[in-house]
């Protein structure tokens, strides 16, 4: 029977190993080196436990960790051991590990810590640590918050163009979660808000190259204006204009301000979300339906609408869209003296083509709410 397997052929751990374990466990270096000289192995076997050398680190036993390596352990062995001296933070153990042959390269993100030093992760990628497998630097940013990654990040940005991406998906999360520290360090370790990344959370399942977004974006698209400032852009009108067209009008009055002394076009038509204004009056029927958000004033839409007018703003939908039916339907739910201010709005600010509007009240409810607000107002888009 080969050694190392019981009648079964199942793995067993040897006597010796199991005795090793126990000695490194309670520190018996010499006992420990008088076994080993008696020729005796430290290799285990593989997934055997308990394991001498991880024993010897998990206890931090530096000459037994020397010992052990001098005498030989496996490569599987190193990993493991160099996996929980990293855990603690170690650095002198991992040294004493990575000159010995242990895979850096195996190393899993996780393992680093918020206990880990600045120089430890340093030294560790130094001898092929990567922290783009795994989407390791992000998700340590982002999750783990490790503080000695943003310092990194700058001294070893150019030496690892891929780390940008890296920085880019954290920002991203730290901006989804409106965490004002965490976005202000990111940008302070020059983190591209305008670099377009793929979500963290799709790392392991499938996306396109159309679903990637940056920093910036995800600010407009919430609206907020102050984390888009703290993001310290200038952006060009090209980039005003791709910014525009995620916008989506929760308050977003603000940053439409913003967007606009950058250069943005108020008109910039998408053939799948149409322009800026489509989309502030798919915003305004949403609001009007509490059953699936939290309404706002419908007052503010309202003067957000008539502002964007003010300015030239066009109401054109996106191809193929059947969106005054849509918007109808939301309407119904809003007070119908300020949905009568919309369509009135629009029509003198002659925003859209009169059939747009015509069949936006073409329908009996919609009809009676405009025949009772804005009779005039009926006459003229029915008759045209």
């Amino acid at each position: 029977m080969p050694d190392g397997q019981d009648k079964h052929g199942d793995d067993v751990v040897p006597e010796s190993n199991v005795h090793l374990a126990d000695l490194c466990r309670r520190g018996m270096l010499y006992e420990a080196e008088a076994w080993l000289a008696a020729g005796h192995s430290p290799v285990r076997l593989s997934g055997a436990h308990p394991c001498p050398l991880r024993i010897a680190v998990e206890k931090g036993f530096h000459s037994l960790v020397k010992l052990l390596l001098r005498h030989g352990c496996d490569s599987e062995q190193m990993a493991d051991a160099l996996e929980e001296a990293a855990k603690a933070g170690n650095m002198e153990l991992c040294q004493l590990l990575v000159e010995a042959g242990a895979p850096v390269e195996q190393l899993p993100y996780w393992c680093l810590d918020e206990i880990a030093s600045r120089p430890l992760i340093q030294y560790l990628i130094d001898h092929g640590l990567d922290l783009t497998r795994e989407d390791g630097l992000a998700q340590m940013l982002t999750y783990r918050r490790i503080k000695p990654l943003l310092g990194l990040f700058l001294q070893n940005r150019k030496r690892f163009p891929a780390w940008e991406d890296q920085a880019a998906m954290a920002l991203c999360e730290f901006v989804r979660k409106r965490d004002l520290k965490w976005i202000s360090l990111m940008i302070w370790a020059k983190a591209d808000p305008l670099r377009k990344v793929r979500q963290l959370s799709d790392h392991h399942s499938g996306y396109v190259e159309e679903m990637e977004e940056c920093a910036a974006e995800i600010a407009v698209h919430h609206g907020s204006a102050e984390i888009f400032n703290m993001l310290k852009i200038a952006p060009t009108k090209a980039q005003a204009d791709e910014l525009m067209q995620s916008i989506w009008f929760d308050g977003a009055r603000p940053m439409l301000e913003r967007l606009i002394e950058a250069g943005a076009d108020l008109n910039a038509y998408d053939p799948e979300s149409g322009t800026p204004l489509h989309r502030m009056l798919r915003s305004f029927g949403w609001n009007c339906d509490s059953r699936f958000f939290q309404r706002r004033d419908l007052r503010e839409d309202v003067e957000t609408i008539a502002w964007m007018l003010r300015l030239g703003a066009k109401w054109i939908p996106p191809e193929n869209d059947r969106e005054p039916d849509c918007l109808r339907r939301c309407f119904y739910q809003g007070d119908p003296k300020l949905v009568v201010e919309v369509i009135r709005l629009l029509d003198v600010a002659d925003a859209c083509e009169k059939s747009l509007l015509r069949e936006l009240i073409n329908k009996p409810k919609m009809r009676g709410w405009v025949s009772l607000q804005e009779p005039e107002l009926r006459d003229r888009l029915l008759s045209q």
